[in-house]
């Protein structure tokens, strides 16, 4: 059960990160003058992520209703690992370089470790 809060949540957290980045971020990059190529690899950066996101959610989600046990406990895992590493690097790149980004940042931080917990809780259990 927890798996499935979490994926529908990381699926939400993707479509939040799609908006807010097109609308934040790549929109201002986009009409920079920033070199072409500085351009397209932040934007591929920046979709690879929301997709990887809403990917693992659905992923969730979908082993969790029709797969054994050990193999969603497994995927929750992956999803886990690679959900706390992200967080981290923008926690620690962000802290370096640009530390209002993390005060910006404070709803989807707090959100992403209610997903944390939910990934946890349900590993427990």
């Amino acid at each position: 059960m927890y798996f499935i809060f979490a994926g529908i949540l990381l699926m939400l957290l993707a479509v939040a990160h799609l908006i807010w980045g097109e609308k934040q971020i790549v929109r201002t990059l986009r009409e920079s003058d920033e070199p072409q190529l500085v351009k397209t690899g932040f934007a591929i950066g920046w979709y690879q992520i929301t997709g990887i996101l809403f990917l693992l959610g659905f992923s969730l989600i979908l082993l969790t209703s029709s797969l054994a046990v050990e193999i969603a406990e497994m995927i929750a895992t992956i999803s886990l690992m690679m959900i706390l590493g992200n967080l981290s690097i923008f926690v620690i790149i962000s802290t370096i370089n640009y530390k209002g980004l993390l005060k910006q940042s404070l709803p989807q931080i707090v959100l992403f470790g209610a997903l944390i917990a939910m990934l946890v809780v349900g590993l427990m259990l």
